[in-house]
């Protein structure tokens, strides 16, 4: 339908374009209504406009304890009218968990209410996010947030991380029905 979708980590990148210490921690605090109005969205919908040939882009908010700030650790495309969001439910581990929750529910209100160029609207279903783990290595400890989302199809299979951890039994089944 020529709706490309990002998350507001790629927005800051680019205010991080002339060096760390001109990047813009603001931008991950804006609202999604504002983050859509963002110079640099603006600047980023025209490039994948004549890029990709993009109607229209949809920044929603990145978590915001994932290193790598990739859309696909919360949100897949799943079809034209699709999508698949993450969903991080109480009792939170920590207080990433908490903040990521009410992320992912404005993601998944604005993302229901968009109005997409042939009038449709998305329809989105949740997925449980499973936690986290702590990782220690030679940057440190710290814990680090698993997803069942990033995931790849193909020929007819989605090839998904169908993690093993006991605690995690009940969430990655309800992953594996949904």
């Amino acid at each position: 339908d020529g709706v490309c979708i990002t998350g507001s980590r790629q927005i800051y990148n680019m205010s991080c374009a002339g060096g760390e210490d001109e990047c813009r921690a603001s931008i991950l605090a804006l609202s999604l209504e504002d983050l859509q109005r963002h110079p640099f969205a603006v600047e980023m919908r025209g490039v994948l406009a004549g890029y990709a040939g993009c109607k229209d882009l949809i920044v929603t908010h990145s978590i915001t304890d994932d290193g790598t700030g990739h859309i696909d650790m919360y949100l897949k495309i799943l079809d034209d009218d699709r999508v698949l969001l993450g969903e991080y439910r109480a009792p939170f581990d920590n207080d990433f968990q908490e903040e990521n929750a009410v992320l992912m529910n404005d993601n998944a209100a604005y993302l229901e209410a968009y109005v997409k160029p042939d009038g449709g609207r998305f329809q989105v279903a949740r997925l449980p996010m499973p936690g986290h783990r702590r990782v220690e290595d030679w940057w440190g400890t710290y814990d680090v947030p698993f997803t069942y989302i990033n995931s790849t199809f193909f020929n007819g299979l989605n090839l998904w991380p169908a993690f093993t951890f006991g605690d995690w039994r009940a969430s990655r089944d309800e992953a594996e029905a949904i």
